[in-house]
């Protein structure tokens, strides 16, 4: 298990009128007892006409000197907007 932090950089979005699409991108941090990096991402969601959002992150998470890799990440997803 790890932690992750996220924050978007940037967030645009098009309204299709029967749902729309968010682009984003996205900087964020990674840390567990095993392997603690650094994440760049770009977010391509689709908004569904229910509301829901699909989104894929995808971007390179850059781990610590002591592992010192960069390697491909790939997160999809499912969330309401604006739900609780």
């Amino acid at each position: 298990m790890a932690a992750v932090e996220l924050a978007h950089q940037s967030l645009e979005s098009v309204d299709y009128g029967m749902g729309g699409q968010f682009y984003g991108t996205m900087d964020g941090s990674l840390e567990g007892p095993r392997l603690t990096g650094t994440l760049a991402l770009t977010n391509i969601a689709t908004n569904r006409p229910d509301n829901v959002n699909t989104p894929t992150l995808r971007g390179l998470l850059r781990t610590q000197p002591l592992a010192g890799r960069t390697d491909p990440q790939q997160l999809l997803g499912r969330t309401l907007v604006g739900g609780t």
